[in-house]
């Protein structure tokens, strides 16, 4: 059964093929990703969710897949990355039929509805996670970013 929710994300840079797969690696190594694929213009990688996480550390994306294109003088890098729903539903039914045998009705209301809104956090921080992941791997900084930004204002 497949209940993922699929989000992509990409950026440009003028770095070769090679050297992005290269720190792609090395930046899904350090941060224990587990690498499913590799080629020369992709890489497809996960994380076990039964793995402990530390709380300094409590979102991580589910998985992945890198791919490296080029045009012109340029190099596209697409993080297409995913959130596995399977887990936290199997958890959502196990509680909910808890407490239907239980008779507490407005604990699946409010279940669900606590579900409901943890869910929509863990999206947005997964983007987050997605874009900081990418900008690690390009060497993008956020005062980069920021100063960037600040340029297309002041222009």
């Amino acid at each position: 059964m497949d209940l993922k929710i699929k989000s992509q994300i990409s950026q440009t840079t003028v770095l070769q093929t090679q050297a992005i797969i290269e720190k792609i690696l090395f930046q899904l190594n350090e941060k224990e990703y587990r690498l499913i694929n590799e080629t020369d213009k992709s890489v497809k990688f996960d994380i076990s969710q039964w793995q402990l996480r530390w709380n300094f550390e409590p979102t991580r994306l589910d998985g992945g897949e890198f791919e490296v294109s080029t045009a012109d003088n340029c190099t596209m890098v697409s993080l297409t990355y995913y959130n596995d729903l399977l887990i936290p539903l199997i958890m959502l039914a196990a509680l909910s039929t808890l407490l239907l045998i239980d008779g507490q009705y407005e604990g699946i209301i409010f279940f669900g509805a606590f579900y409901l809104i943890t869910g929509i956090i863990h999206l947005i921080t997964s983007k987050t996670k997605a874009k900081e992941l990418l900008n690690d791997i390009l060497d993008i900084t956020t005062s980069d970013t920021n100063q960037s930004d600040e340029k297309k204002d002041i222009n």
